[in-house]
C-alpha cells in the first residue's frame, strides 16, 4: 500500500493499513467534537501524551468527558499514573488518527505544539514536520541538537535529527556531510541495516576523509575485514588533523577499532592515542579512544598501564 522510499526513511511514521484505519476512524466519527480534537493532538503529539499538552493544544476545556469519551470508544487508554498522561491503546491507531488530518488541521497543530512541548527535539520534530525544504536555519539548530545528542550516547537520536539536518540543507556539500554524519550514527547506534541503505547514496559522493571513514566503519562492523583496511587508511591519507582535527580524532578512532577486530594491540595503542591528541574534551570519539586504549595496553602486557587508563 506504500511507495517503496517511505521505507528508507529512519525511523518513519508508517500509516496504518487501509482496512485497520477504516475501523479505526469509524469509531472517531462517532465522538463529539471536543472527544475528536483531543484525540487528533494526542496523536501529533505521539503514542503516549502528556494529558495537559494535548487539552491545550486541541483547546479542550471539558478533559474528563472527552477523555471518558475516547476511552469508551477503545481509541486511547489512561496510563497507570492516574490522569496525567494518555495513550493510544496501540501504535497502529495513532497512525490512523495521524494520516486522516487534512493537511492544513496538522499544520496548525504541529506549529502550535513547537511552541507547547518542554522538550528540544520533539519542538524541533514539530517544525521539521511543518517545514519546506530547504532551511538552513532550521538545519543549524538540528545539527547542534545532534551534536548533544550524540555527546550524551544518544546515536538513534543523533542519526534521525542529522538526516533531517540533511534534508533541510540549501548547500550540497554540507547536506553531504550531514548524511555521512548521520549514517556514521545510525553505525553507533548498531543499526546496520538501516545504515547499509543509506551508505548507498554516500558512494556516489565525492571521495573524502568523512566519506571514507563512514563507510570504513560500517565495514569493520560487517566483518569485511580487507574493504576496512583500504577505506579506513584512505582515509587518513586525506586527512589533515591541523586544519580538521575533528575529522582527523574519528579516523584515528575507527583505525584502533580496526585493529580490535584484528587483536593487532599495537595498532590499537597508536591509533587510540592519535584519537586522543586530536578529539576536544567532550567528543564522543575521546571516550571511545579511551576505552580501546585501555584494551590495546593490556593486549600488549601493559596490564597495569591498561588498568590505569580505564581508571
Amino acid at each position: 500500500e506504500m511507495p517503496a522510499e517511505r521505507w528508507h526513511t529512519w525511523e518513519p511514521l508508517l500509516p496504518a493499513p487501509r482496512a485497520f484505519a477504516l475501523q479505526v476512524t469509524r469509531r472517531l466519527d462517532v465522538c463529539r467534537p471536543q472527544t475528536r480534537g483531543l484525540v487528533e493532538a494526542a496523536a501529533v503529539l505521539g503514542v503516549h501524551a502528556s494529558l495537559a499538552s494535548a487539552a491545550a493544544l486541541a483547546d479542550v476545556e471539558d478533559v474528563i468527558s472527552a477523555v471518558d469519551e475516547a476511552v469508551d470508544v477503545g481509541l486511547v487508554q489512561i496510563r497507570d499514573d492516574g490522569l496525567r498522561n494518555v495513550g493510544f491503546v496501540h501504535p497502529l491507531v495513532r497512525a490512523a488518527i495521524y494520516e486522516q488530518l487534512g493537511p492544513a488541521r496538522r499544520v496548525q497543530l504541529h506549529v502550535r505544539a513547537a511552541g507547547l512541548v518542554d522538550d528540544q527535539g520533539a519542538a524541533l520534530r514539530h517544525r521539521v514536520l511543518v517545514t519546506a525544504p530547504p532551511d538552513t536555519g532550521l538545519a543549524d539548530e538540528l545539527e547542534a541538537f545532534a551534536r548533544r545528542e550524540a555527546r550524551a550516547g544518544a546515536w538513534a537520536g543523533a542519526a534521525s535529527t542529522l538526516l533531517e539536518a540533511s534534508r533541510m540543507s540549501a548547500d550540497r556539500e554540507r547536506r553531504e556531510h550531514r548524511l555521512l554524519q548521520a549514517v556514521d550514527a545510525m553505525i553507533g547506534a548498531g543499526d546496520l541495516i538501516h545504515a547499509n541503505s543509506f551508505v548507498r547514496q554516500a558512494v556516489g559522493f565525492p571521495a573524502g576523509p568523512l566519506r571514507d571513514a563512514t563507510m570504513g566503519y560500517l565495514a569493520v562492523l560487517s566483518g569485511r575485514v580487507g574493504e576496512a583496511e583500504a577505506l579506513l587508511h584512505a582515509a587518513w591519507e586525506q586527512c589533515d588533523p591541523a586544519a580538521d582535527p575533528d575529522v582527523a580524532a574519528v579516523v584515528a578512532q575507527r583505525l584502533a577499532l580496526h585493529g580490535v577486530g584484528r587483536l593487532r594491540g599495537g595498532e590499537v595503542v597508536e591509533w587510540a592515542r592519535r584519537a586522543l591528541e586530536l578529539a576536544v574534551p567532550d567528543d564522543p570519539v575521546r571516550v571511545e579512544a579511551q576505552a580501546l586504549l585501555g584494551l590495546g595496553l593490556s593486549w600488549q602486557g601493559r596490564l597495569q598501564e591498561g588498568v590505569a587508563a580505564y581508571e
